[in-house]
């Protein structure tokens, strides 16, 4: 006779374990999520979200993502996402330790520790090897903190780059022994990896842009233009204050780099209530970075009440009119969904001063005709995009590739060329230019 007893007890216990191991993937989930940035790119689209206190809340309105309704992981864990409709699929983990979105593994799940670097694509790391290929007879600048670090790569060896234009004086410049660090010595020393994003390379995880040259002509002309805004700075505040409570207005721009500095310094801490402070005392004495760290406080949320990106354009303005370079990418960013004509205005003065997303942005805006032409501008487009892709952007150079391969926009229709570019932005890690690459082959 069945022990009907003993069925009921072993049904109650698989069923207790099933919603065990259900739990436990689900929990196991929502901690790797936990206080981290993540994106789902799904064939052309790209979600945004983060997790927080065991939840997963959308991101809006940030580069490429998509506006999304909700976002939210179910018991049996799945990433539900809410659009125009509801999409469910469950997540799938490789042995690889890579996440994916649904069986078929084609949507990726990119987890970030922060939202600058899932705006800007984590980037692997640029190993010895392929470092020492990719600059050797470059001119290379990095722009750290306020300053910027000139240096060229010859043969084996990188040589400083001294009295040109606004280029801090560096003692030296070597790769680490051990590693694949790039070592800068600005007192003291630092050692950093070079990051490969969907902009370009960054020193650092956190993001000091790297900016590669092929002549000097090249790096002098962009650090020249520095060293004279710098100058006519100096030249309209002759006067230096001898104490912090002069009145004068000739002493805005010692004392408003004195209060950036400061406000970065706590920015950099994520003390963001003390960084907003002293941003708005700088800003107070009329010092361009001072708008800037008001717009990105506003932007961003940082140190006030609510991000507000209506007053975040009104600091970046403020900067951009004064002839700073991110503040006029950040207006154009702001401004590009709103007002293209505007955007692109924002995005030409920053460009041509050699900001690589800048470029990049503005070869893609006239290439979907999003600016002051609504029939696009290909030619346009090809021109910033080659800026772009010549400082080392692995989008900008899939893009060159592409317009080579078509013959459009006035570049040559090569297949060879073509396949020089799809090469570079292969290897630097850009692997949309692969299918392409191999069908040049």
């Amino acid at each position: 006779m069945i022990n009907i007893k003993r069925i009921i007890s072993l049904c109650t216990l698989l069923c207790i374990s099933s919603v065990y191991a259900v739990s436990d993937y689900q929990g196991k989930l929502r901690s790797a999520f936990d206080n981290k940035f993540i994106s789902i790119v799904d064939g052309q689209n790209k979600y945004c979200f983060k997790g927080a206190s065991g939840k997963l809340k959308s991101i809006n309105n940030i580069g490429k993502c998509k506006s999304l309704d909700s976002v939210y992981l179910t018991n049996k864990g799945s990433i539900c996402i809410e659009t125009d409709n509801i999409a469910c699929k469950v997540v799938q983990i490789s042995i690889a330790g890579k996440y994916y979105w649904g069986k078929d593994k084609k949507s990726s799940i990119n987890v970030f520790d922060n939202l600058d670097r899932m705006i800007n694509g984590s980037g692997d790391i640029l190993k010895k090897k392929r470092l020492l290929e990719e600059y050797t007879g470059k001119y290379i600048a990095i722009e750290k903190d306020n300053a910027t670090l000139c240096f060229k790569k010859k043969n084996n060896k990188f040589k400083v780059i001294k009295n040109i234009g606004s280029c801090k004086p560096v003692k030296s410049v070597y790769l680490d022994s051990k590693s694949d660090k790039l070592c800068i010595d600005v007192s003291p020393t630092e050692c950093k990896n070079i990051y490969v994003t969907a902009s370009g390379h960054k020193w650092g995880e956190y993001g000091n842009t790297v900016r590669v040259y092929n002549e000097l002509s090249h790096l002098d002309k962009v650090s020249e233009s520095k060293k004279l805004s710098k100058v006519k700075s100096t030249v309209k505040n002759k006067h230096i204050a001898q104490d912090d409570d002069s009145n004068s207005k000739s002493d805005g721009s010692y004392w408003g780099k004195k209060y950036y500095d400061k406000a970065y310094k706590y920015y950099k801490k994520k003390d963001y209530n003390n960084a907003y402070k002293w941003a708005k005392k700088s800003a107070d004495k009329g010092y361009d970075k001072g708008y800037f760290g008001l717009g990105l406080a506003f932007e961003k949320g940082y140190g006030v009440e609510k991000k507000d990106k209506k007053e975040a354009l009104k600091w970046y303005l403020k900067a951009a009119e004064m002839g700073h370079t991110s503040s006029q990418f950040r207006a154009g960013l702001l401004l590009m969904f709103d007002d293209g004509a505007e955007a692109e205005k924002w995005f030409t003065k920053a460009a041509d001063k050699g900001h690589i997303t800048a470029q990049n942005n503005l070869g893609y805006m006239y290439g979907k005709g999003m600016g002051s032409s609504m029939w696009g501008d290909s030619k346009k487009a090809y021109k910033y995009y080659l800026m772009a892709a010549e400082q080392g952007s692995g989008v900008a150079q899939y893009n060159v590739c592409v317009f080579h391969y078509n013959g459009s926009g006035g570049a040559i229709k090569s297949n060879k060329i073509a396949k020089e570019w799809c090469q570079k932005a292969v290897d630097g890690g850009y692997g949309k230019a692969q299918s392409l690459l191999q069908r040049l082959d």
